[in-house]
């Protein structure tokens, strides 16, 4: 595994990130000039379990629902970095009250994917996905995905961002905001996911 820490260089991989990392820049040059203070936050990707309406994690759940999960990468190597909405907003509460220097921190509490793949199977109530699929054959998949997906003005459910989560080995460091200033993810995210699972299960989608 490779840790990723507010030391590493930053290198976005697509125009998202590197829209965020110019604005990150701009405000650390502008807060610099102006002799104000600066506290960023970088979260991971976020999860937000009351957004329903957008069924999140719901392709990834069905997929272990219906059978037709598989990893490609060996699963106890691959880490998911997630951080739960209510983990961003304490974290944007406690650095309004607290009196610090200019800081960057990233926010994440990763799972692995084998730990988060069990703990819905057993919610589901259905067989643990163990299969393996080639990187190389997944690769060619979520290359066809993005192309199908550009033809039709549509995400396709398997592409390369999915690829690429599914075969991440790299893990976002978010213990330097714990050290520093005492800050505790409260939310388990396997615990989380249960929650999103029970209530697809409730609601007949999957």
């Amino acid at each position: 595994k490779k840790k990723i820490n507010e030391s590493s260089r930053c290198n976005p991989i697509n125009l998202y990130g590197r829209t965020k990392y110019a604005t990150e820049r701009l405000i650390i040059s502008n807060c610099i000039n102006n002799g104000t203070k600066y506290q960023i936050i970088r979260p991971s990707t976020i999860l937000d379990t009351e957004l329903i309406n957008q069924k999140p994690l719901l392709s990834f759940i069905k997929s272990i629902s219906k059978g037709y999960f598989h990893y490609f990468k060996r699963p106890e190597k691959v880490y998911i970095n997630y951080v739960t909405i209510n983990d961003v907003i304490n974290c944007m509460v406690l650095l309004i009250n607290i009196n610090i220097g200019n800081r960057i921190y990233i926010l994440n509490n990763p799972i692995k994917l084998n730990v988060l793949v069990d703990t819905v199977a057993k919610t589901l109530r259905v067989n643990t996905p163990k299969k393996i699929i080639p990187y190389n054959i997944g690769y060619a998949l979520g290359y066809l995905g993005d192309l199908m997906g550009h033809l039709v003005n549509r995400e396709m459910p398997f592409n390369s961002n999915y690829l690429f989560e599914l075969a991440n080995e790299k893990i976002y460091d978010g213990g330097l905001i714990t050290k520093e200033i005492q800050f505790n993810y409260n939310d388990n995210i396997a615990e989380k996911t249960k929650i999103l699972v029970n209530h697809y299960i409730k609601k007949g989608v999957l």
